[in-house]
């Protein structure tokens, strides 16, 4: 299993043209890689961060997976499986 990657806002917010330009690559390869990225120098502070995390936590529960499958069963195409 691939680590989810890691960039840092603060390279983007910088005035060096060189860090910006780092950060876009650095962002831009994990979203084609993986397609998640953990953001530091995000300036939130830890309540909030722990908040965002305990909703996705939820967001990805395999309870709250079941019901997304529940609400909104696949549908058979030609080509396979697809959702609707």
């Amino acid at each position: 299993m691939q680590n989810i990657p890691s960039v840092d806002l603060r390279d983007f917010l910088s005035d060096d043209p060189k860090r910006k330009q780092k950060f876009v690559n650095e962002i831009g390869s994990a979203f084609e890689d993986i397609g998640f990225v953990a953001l530091k120098g995000h300036f939130l502070n830890d309540q909030l961060v722990d908040e965002l995390y305990g909703e996705i936590r939820n967001f990805f529960s395999p309870l709250a997976l079941c019901s997304w499958l529940l609400a909104f069963p696949p549908t058979r195409s030609k080509q396979g499986k697809s959702f609707a």
